[in-house]
């Protein structure tokens, strides 16, 4: 097939000997400085497959009905690679349906979406004069990826924000072979909830921001999550606390000056304020409705319980029993004004 400045394409294979298809046009175009001994392989193009893609974590897959193949976080990975060896990768993105430049970079390459709104990604490879067919794929970019270290035997966590999926043997999936329990409380009925990996049956399905989880473990992993406190169309998680002992978390993945944390590693008093973190318990600002705050940190065993009082700081991922005065509402807290109290 003789080249025609009118040739028009779809893939490399509409196109003639020492042209490519370029898909910004939809035309066949010469290959410029290549002669005909230059741009052939094997006598001509190769064919080239789908570049080899893959989605790290935190990940998971979107419904049927949902806009998107994924929903990920800022930190999640994405990797492209191409064959044979010495070929190029060539990937764009559009954020909000607005396509931006081209890229071409040699394989492998590893990509973040940085910003939390909807993108497509399309890549297709490209070896001397042949180029392969595109892949195209969307994705729902919200929130940040959070690590928190799980210890052989019991640990006393939570989650600091609206997870991408969050079904309890979604969130625990890839380290199930480490999980032996994973139990909540409810203060209001005096009731325990249970999830065991495996065929028990279970009475706790899903794990939200504002609880506590005591997880019991038979090895040392890492749980990671994503998501975030915030999102367009959701209310803010909040909680409601009774009289007496709660279990409750820590909501959000900041400290006390707006620093975002990205994993919990013991109680090490890397967050806000006790007293700012609860500033929405309590009826008056110099009671905040509480005389008893503790976590547990396994490691420390013995001394393993660790107690708080208004002026310590707490830790994103952790889990804490609060002996609350009175019954209240625990919420996100934005200012407390503890600087005049310090």
């Amino acid at each position: 097939m003789a080249y025609d400045d009118e040739d028009e394409c779809e893939t490399f294979e509409d196109c003639p000997q020492h042209t490519i298809c370029n898909y910004d046009i939809e035309e066949c175009v010469l290959v410029e400085g290549e002669g005909e001994d230059e741009c052939t392989l094997g006598g001509g193009f190769i064919n080239l497959s789908l570049p080899n893609k893959t989605i790290g974590e935190p990940k998971v897959e979107c419904g049927q009905d949902e806009w998107c193949e994924w929903r990920i976080t800022t930190d999640t990975p994405i990797t492209l690679s191409c064959e044979p060896e010495g070929a190029q990768i060539k990937w764009r993105f559009a954020l909000d349906g607005v396509w931006q430049e081209w890229n071409t970079n040699d394989s492998p390459i590893t990509i973040y979406f940085e910003e939390e709104c909807q993108h497509m990604l399309e890549a297709y490879c490209i070896y001397e004069c042949s180029e392969g067919e595109k892949d195209l794929e969307k994705f729902k970019v919200e929130g940040l990826k959070f690590d928190i270290q799980l210890n052989m035997k019991w640990n006393l966590i939570s989650v600091p924000f609206v997870m991408l999926d969050d079904s309890i043997a979604t969130v625990f999936a890839d380290i199930a072979e480490d999980i032996l329990s994973v139990w909540t409380y409810d203060a209001f009925t005096d009731t325990w909830y249970v999830y065991t990996p495996g065929p028990a049956p279970d009475t706790l399905t899903e794990m939200k921001p504002g609880w506590g989880y005591w997880v019991l473990t038979d090895n040392d992993t890492i749980l990671q999550i994503g998501g975030s406190l915030f999102m367009p169309g959701q209310t803010p998680p909040d909680k409601m606390i009774k009289h007496g002992w709660n279990l409750i978390g820590y909501y959000g993945n900041k400290d006390h000056d707006g620093n975002e944390i990205s994993e919990y590693t013991g109680p090490w008093g890397n967050g806000e304020y006790a007293y700012c973190a609860l500033f929405s318990l309590g009826e008056s600002h110099d009671d905040k409705g509480w005389t008893s705050l503790l976590t547990y940190w396994e490691p420390d065993n013995p001394d393993q319980y660790h107690e708080f009082t208004y002026f310590d700081q707490l830790d994103p991922g952790a889990g804490y029993w609060i002996f609350a005065s009175e019954d209240g509402i625990y919420a996100y807290s934005t200012s407390c004004g503890i600087g005049d109290l310090l």
